[in-house]
């Protein structure tokens, strides 16, 4: 089942963060990733949200499970506290 997941972080360090950000890229279709969003808030620049649609749950943890330690050591956000909420995409 397709989903739409929103993770949003402030993060201790917002230009190391965005900085890993560019470094890990996007994840894309072989990943089961399309259609990823990434922005911060207008008004509250130091607040993220990342977003995008994933062919299942299963596929978005394959992904943050390959990378989330390495991306976390370099964007300094290994104690942060990601909010993050999945969505099941009506069809």
């Amino acid at each position: 089942m397709a989903i739409f997941v929103t993770i949003v972080i402030r993060p201790p360090d917002p230009e190391r963060f965005e900085a890993a950000i560019r470094e890990f890229g996007w994840p894309g279709e072989a990943d089961g990733a399309w259609d990823q969003f990434f922005g911060k808030r207008e008004g509250d620049p130091s607040l993220y949200v990342i977003a995008g649609k994933w062919d299942s749950h299963e596929a978005m943890h394959r992904y943050t499970d390959r990378i989330g330690g390495a991306f976390n050591a370099r964007a300094g956000t290994e104690d942060a506290e990601w909010q993050t909420l999945t969505w099941e995409i009506i069809e």
